[in-house]
């Protein structure tokens, strides 16, 4: 098949004539639904006639894609067609030169990111070019185009109407997982608005989308003309091209069973059959999968004895210990380096040690990944954080024994539903008093406490003294300014304002249930019995109090004149502190090496302070000033880990905050005697290896 045509071919009529300005004469609609291929390209070739020889051609190949045939029209001396000009040939060079440029860039990002395709090796090394597709601008956007075999031209995909955007736009600001189905324009938008528009999620978290583009040469056409380099090689985008899309779909979703499976609803455009059949396929061999790992790993432990458990836990050596499964995610501030941390501990003991966590930000832990983890691994422990063994919803057998370490107060802590499944083979272990109490009272058969520790390995090696790090006063934390309730106008800043000048109420409910009964009566609204609890609980005695306990040491030690630097995520938001904000730091060897170079370390908590960064401060040799907690004194508290005033020191308001920090910068003796002092205990009584040991000897001594 050719597309020149006849000789007559290039005498079309533009508007009626063959000459004149042409834009308001090229009868683009009619070409674009009627015309051929070639008619189209005489068109723009004729509208731009002479006497402009340079730029004669040049929207033929801008504006009709196939520079190709644009230059063999552009060659053509029949008929009244333009004579061959250097300058023509030079531009259309430097476009070819273009284009190839264009492509190679779009390959390369394909190559990094998650493009799946039969022919994926053979298109990344020689891609072929597909002259019978070409693109024209229309209204703004563009008009993908094919010859048939007639020598029509078919129109496959034109610009999303303004409808489809805003379906697109409403789906992309939903956290469910999507997919793009399409030829041409709507998976190109449409990608690109999923892309740029993610919803806020938590933390890190970022919703997959899948792009599914059936046509190859479209695809390949569309690297060459548009820069598709942030969306091929995006690692939240995942792309099924070509003839085979169905079965790579498939297959993918099949192995990975980290990534999220979209639902028919989230498809654009919808309907689509090939798209939910092959979904739906992919969910039920997941399925099937993981009830065949079920299958294999369930009848085993079914199978042990008493007996069996006590030899699993009374192994020793390398690698000969009780095999340990941890459950995390990379969606926490702590958790996951506590995860981390305790991993290793546990592996110094001599227990082989597995952790399930999302591999990426756009991936998640579902039940399916859990099963062939426990088949593959078949732990003899399993230990999450802040997570209890009901909440798995059946996915974990009930023989294996199951250690929580309640590190946060977290609302999933006291549902009544998990805490009753509990059974004799969970362990529940709270980092602090409080939290203890709180929860035997909320029905817990048992709840052990085991005290905050440091990662002795990282943070009591030897650390460096930075430069970037230096300052009188620091402050690792990260900072979310509580959100304005508009029900009740005023509400969070007098709050704010309350606590800053009569002191903070350390998460009483009474305390806070008072408060918001005089701010009530002062601003002159009524609350409702059904908002009380989140007011109180949530916005008052954890999100107006945090910010108050972090921020005020600050302003105090800014106004002192001191040199002030605080890390971590939000503080650059905040115009006050966005001087001193320095970023999140990570944790490890950058954080140990910050405890090492500042002079004072600041450490703010409402719930306790036998807190991580405590003990990982004390284990890297600097020096620690806490805001004294209610609890210090009391069994579990602070005093029952160190000694206050020669290992640690507290402060109990601005008064005694400025004194001391005064002294402690003045007096660099005092302070390397206190710094040396708690660093000496937390090595010797407060590492994860003595966590982990504790853990395990709980679990010995149930089974004796």
């Amino acid at each position: 098949m050719t597309f020149g045509g006849s000789a007559g071919a290039n005498k079309v009529s533009v508007g009626g004539k063959s000459q004149g300005n042409p834009k308001s004469q090229i009868p683009t609609e009619s070409l674009l639904s009627n015309g051929k291929f070639s008619d189209v390209l005489v068109a723009l070739y004729a509208s731009q006639q002479a006497p402009q020889a340079a730029s004669l051609i040049r929207d033929a190949w801008r504006e009709g894609g196939n520079l190709e045939k644009a230059w063999e029209w552009s060659q053509r001396t029949d008929g009244g067609a333009l004579r061959p000009d250097e300058r023509l040939r030079a531009a259309w060079e430097a476009e070819r030169r273009r284009e190839a440029d264009r492509l190679r860039a779009n390959l390369a990002a394909a190559g990094r990111g998650n493009v799946y395709s039969p022919d994926l090796e053979k298109w990344l090394e020689d891609p072929v070019y597909d002259a019978r597709t070409a693109w024209v601008r229309e209204g703004g956007g563009i008009v993908w185009l094919r010859e048939e075999e007639t020598g029509r031209l078919k129109v496959l995909s034109r610009p999303p109407s303004a409808d489809r955007a805003a379906f697109t736009r409403d789906l992309a600001r939903s956290g469910n997982p999507l997919v793009v189905f399409g030829r041409g324009g709507e998976w190109i938008d449409a990608a690109r608005t999923a892309l740029a528009e993610h919803p806020a999620m938590f933390l890190t978290m970022r919703r997959p989308a899948t792009v599914v583009a059936p046509d190859l040469p479209l695809f390949l056409l569309a690297l060459r003309v548009l820069d598709l380099t942030d969306l091929l090689g995006a690692p939240d985008l995942f792309w099924f091209v070509g003839d085979g899309w169905e079965e790579a779909m498939r297959r993918v979703f099949v192995q990975d069973l980290f990534l999220p499976l979209p639902d028919s609803r989230m498809i654009v455009p919808a309907p689509s059959r090939e798209v939910a059949r092959a979904l739906s396929e992919a969910a039920r061999i997941r399925e099937a999968d993981a009830g065949r790992a079920r299958e294999r790993a369930w009848p085993e432990y079914a199978r042990r004895t008493r007996a069996d458990w006590r030899k699993a836990f009374s192994r020793s050596g390398p690698g000969e210990g009780p095999r340990v499964l941890f459950i995390t995610s990379r969606f926490t501030t702590v958790l996951q380096y506590v995860v981390r941390d305790l991993s290793e501990a546990f592996a110094s003991l001599g227990c082989p040690v597995e952790t399930l966590i999302e591999p990426t930000d756009c991936r998640r832990v579902p039940w399916p990944a859990v099963a062939a983890a426990l088949d593959e691994f078949r732990p003899d422990l399993l230990v999450q954080l802040d997570h209890l063994r009901g909440e798995h919803g059946g996915a974990l057998p009930p023989s294996v024994p199951f250690a929580c370490w309640i590190q946060d107060r977290l609302p999933n802590l006291f549902n009544p539903k998990f805490i009753s499944q509990q059974g004799a083979g969970d362990f529940v272990f709270a980092m602090w008093e409080g939290i203890r109490r709180d929860c035997l009272a909320a029905g817990y058969p048992e709840v052990l406490r085991l005290g905050a520790a440091a990662n002795t390995f990282v943070y009591g090696a030897p650390a460096r003294v930075r430069s970037e790090y230096a300052c009188d006063v620091a402050f690792v934390s990260n900072i979310t300014p509580p959100t304005p309730e508009p029900r009740y106008p005023g509400l969070v800043e007098r709050a704010a304002e309350i606590l800053t000048l009569e002191g903070i109420g350390y998460r009483d409910t009474v305390f806070y249930q008072k408060l918001l009964d005089r701010i009530a009566r002062e601003k002159g609204f009524s609350v409702p019995d059904g908002d009380r609890a989140r007011l109180v609980e949530r916005v008052l005695a954890f999100d107006v109090e945090r910010f108050v306990q972090r921020t005020e040491p600050l302003r105090w030690a800014r106004a002192m004149g001191l040199d002030v630097k605080v890390w971590g995520s939000g503080w650059d938001r905040l115009g006050e502190f966005a001087p001193v904000a320095r970023g999140p730091v990570r944790p490890g060897e950058d954080l140990r090496d910050l405890y090492r170079s500042a002079r004072i370390h600041l450490h703010a908590n409402s719930d306790t302070n036998v807190h991580p960064r405590v003990f990982e401060c004390l284990a890297a040799g600097g020096f620690l000033l806490a805001w004294r907690h209610p609890t210090d004194g009391e069994p579990g508290g602070l005093a029952e880990h160190l000694a206050v005033g020669r290992e640690v020191e507290t402060f109990a308001s601005r008064a005694d905050f400025e004194e001391k920090v005064r002294g402690f910068l003045v007096d660099e003796g005092r302070r390397n005697a206190v710094v040396q002092a708690g660093r000496r205990r937390v090595l010797a009584e407060h590492t994860m290896v003595r966590r982990a040991e504790a853990i395990l000897d709980a679990v010995r001594a149930r089974l004796a």
